[in-house]
């Protein structure tokens, strides 16, 4: 068994950088990765220490009966008179916060790094992947895990690898198909899919980067658990045996270690490509045996090999490891627990009324609430009936301080609470105080949205590396009446250099009622500004079906017959019932881009010559018949670009014709 002691004696051993061993020589490389993966414990000991005490203070554990009453299966207190109630200020600070910053997700856009036309369309292809990813791997749960447990515990990870036991089943290789090479397929066979997992920092240890930054950190290990008798199926012929010692974990409902049995701890190690190690290193190996090991599988050059996101709590200078942000104010939130059960203790030995009497100058039976009786003997004085001052006000009054002082220092007020100061009811003072409060939250911000690109990035990096043509994959898009629906696209168009940026965000208020108000009073102060539909769509209702009005839903129709044309398929006949105003617009603005006359496919440029041309011939017939489009056909200055009107004829005058003489006059 391997204790703490033996760890620590075992960090005090130089070895070598991991590029400096021969890592060919399968011995050397497992002996190198044992002693690391045992020192980096020993080193984070104290730290997963504290990190579990965050966890139990999140949870509302602070005092030490309540530990034990929650390991004994929470039983009742021996005494009533002394209270262990929390104040649950930690909890409801965590959860606002990580609320506050997911509030609004950045928006992402795929760029190509080249300007062709067609990367330009594959970019697009990748772009609603994205969004595909994010509805079914239901990313926003997962990364309110991570964010929630980054606060919690200073940082938190994403585990973002290629799982080839994940995705519907394979289309060629069935179970029990003979190979040509003579083997039986024993399992069903996958065409694999990238998986997105939250894992939490106590599961994860890093090499200690002297820069104490962490983009110079070189390579970490993952702790997982794993049935014992699933490894020996899928590495037969290694030396696997149930890690009963080495195979536990802290199980924060039975607080206390526990071993799982028919488990093994099976540990990933990844190594980034560096100068020194330039096609980077995995490895996995358990506590006994080396399971696997060789060059890193991510081949995409911009991948950096390391399959892992890091989401940080706070950052300090000069620090490695993040910072939890219970740490600066968790002995507030203990002395307001401390002040509340003070107070409980009080009101319990004192709240209620007591009789002043002589000494047995009554009978005590007859004292009570209710209505009667008390005689007195004579000369005694009468009985009174007194209440003591439980608490003071001073201590209430210290500890509604403490709360708000709880909740200044955790970037907080009472705005963001939802309870506006007395006495401030204008729209734009409660704007600035909270954006005022959104200010201070300005450097997380920062920080989740950069982990949330590298997150988005990292995915399309990897299903562009391992996803296959013949897989006859399909993808969820939004289609008509914002509908999810189903379409076919080729992986190859996820396997280019895309560059995945965070959109500038909008000049709005953030806050949705703010923003409303805002939109509201710009549409009633300028009329003229902005239309109508574009209010619509600025207040967040366009994404409702009755909201959708007819010019929004003309121009995703036309931007789609953009991509389908620019994508060498064909022209796509324009139909009268389609509002062609927008439908011009579109198109025409599409075609000014650079690209269209320089680097689009010649067919592309005629089906889409052709498509404006035909949109115009409608237009035009359309104009013949109703005076009111074709006023608005007056106020396109490029209108008609490619269709040239037939000349107008003219109507010949008309003769008299001179009445028939009558008969007979």
């Amino acid at each position: 068994m391997i204790t703490f002691e033996d760890l620590e004696n075992n960090s005090s051993t130089w070895r070598k950088p991991f590029f400096a061993i021969d890592y060919s020589n399968e011995s050397e490389v497992f002996t190198w990765l044992k002693d690391e993966y045992q020192h980096l414990k020993a080193a984070n000991r104290w730290r997963h220490e504290k990190i579990k005490n965050l966890y139990l203070r999140y949870k509302g554990i602070q005092y030490e009966s309540q530990y034990y009453d929650r390991r004994q299966g929470d039983k009742a207190q021996t005494s009533s008179y002394r209270p262990t109630m929390v104040f649950p200020l930690i909890r409801d600070m965590i959860d606002e916060r990580t609320a506050r910053l997911l509030e609004q997700k950045p928006s992402i856009s795929v760029l190509p790094q080249d300007d062709e036309e067609r990367d330009k369309v594959d970019a697009k292809i990748a772009k609603r992947f994205l969004s595909h990813i994010d509805y079914t791997e239901k990313l926003n749960q997962k990364w309110n895990r991570v964010v929630k447990n980054a606060k919690i515990a200073g940082e938190s990870f994403l585990y973002i690898p290629w799982n080839p036991d994940k995705g519907p089943l394979h289309p060629k290789f069935k179970k029990g198909m003979v190979l040509p090479d003579g083997r039986v397929i024993q399992d069903n066979v996958h065409i694999g899919d990238v998986e997105i997992r939250p894992v939490t920092t106590l599961h994860v240890y890093y090499e200690e980067a002297p820069s104490k930054l962490w983009e110079d950190v070189n390579y970490l290990f993952l702790e997982e658990y794993e049935y014992t008798e699933g490894l020996k199926k899928e590495y037969p012929g290694k030396d696997i045996s149930s890690d009963i010692n080495g195979c536990t974990f802290y199980d924060f409902e039975k607080m206390e270690e526990v071993t799982m049995q028919g488990r093994t701890t099976k540990v990933t190690f990844w190594h980034k490509k560096t100068k020194y190690l330039e096609e980077g290193f995995e490895a996995c190996f358990t506590l006994n045996s080396m399971l696997k090991m060789g060059e890193n599988p991510y081949k995409d050059p911009n991948h950096s090999g390391v399959p892992m996101i890091r989401f940080v709590g706070t950052e300090n200078e000069e620090e490695l490891h993040g910072e939890s942000t219970i740490e600066p104010v968790k002995e507030i939130a203990s002395q307001v627990s401390n002040q509340i059960n003070m107070s409980i203790k009080q009101f319990m030995l004192c709240a209620y009324p007591k009789w002043f009497v002589e000494g047995n100058s009554v009978d005590i039976q007859q004292l009570g609430n209710d209505v009667g009786v008390v005689t007195v003997k004579a000369g005694a004085k009468s009985p009174v009936l007194a209440q003591a001052n439980p608490v003071s006000t001073q201590m209430l009054d210290f500890t509604e301080k403490l709360i708000e002082r709880f909740y200044g220092f955790s970037k907080s007020n009472s705005v963001i609470q939802g309870q506006p100061p007395a006495g401030v009811t204008a729209f734009v003072a409660l704007q600035y105080v909270s954006e005022s409060e959104n200010r201070r939250l300005s450097t997380e911000v920062m920080m989740l949205n950069e982990s949330i690109r590298e997150t988005y990035d990292m995915i399309l990096k990897v299903c562009g590396q391992f996803y296959k043509k013949d897989d006859d994959r399909t993808m969820r898009v939004i289609g008509k009446n914002n509908q999810w629906l189903a379409a076919k696209y080729d992986p190859s168009s996820l396997a280019k250099p895309y560059s995945v940026l965070l959109q500038n965000q909008s000049a709005l208020p953030e806050s949705r009622a703010s923003r409303t108000q805002l939109v509201l009073d710009l549409a009633a102060q300028y009329p003229d500004l902005l239309p109508r539909e574009q209010v619509i769509e600025m207040l967040g209702l366009a994404q409702a079906e009755k909201a959708s009005d007819i010019g929004s839903a003309a121009a995703r129709a036309a931007e789609d017959e953009n991509e389908h044309m620019m994508d060498s398929k064909g022209m796509m006949e324009p139909m009268e019932y389609e509002d062609l105003v927008t439908h011009w617009r579109v198109h025409t603005m599409s075609i000014q881009d650079i690209g269209f006359k320089t680097k689009a496919a010649p067919q592309a440029q005629k089906d889409m010559k052709d498509h404006i041309m035909a949109t115009e011939m409608l237009m035009v017939d359309q104009a013949e018949k109703n005076p009111s489009f074709a006023q608005l056909l007056t106020a396109l200055p490029m209108f008609p670009m490619f269709f040239t009107p037939p000349p107008v004829i003219p109507n010949p005058p008309t003769e008299a014709i001179a009445p028939a003489a009558t008969e007979g006059m």
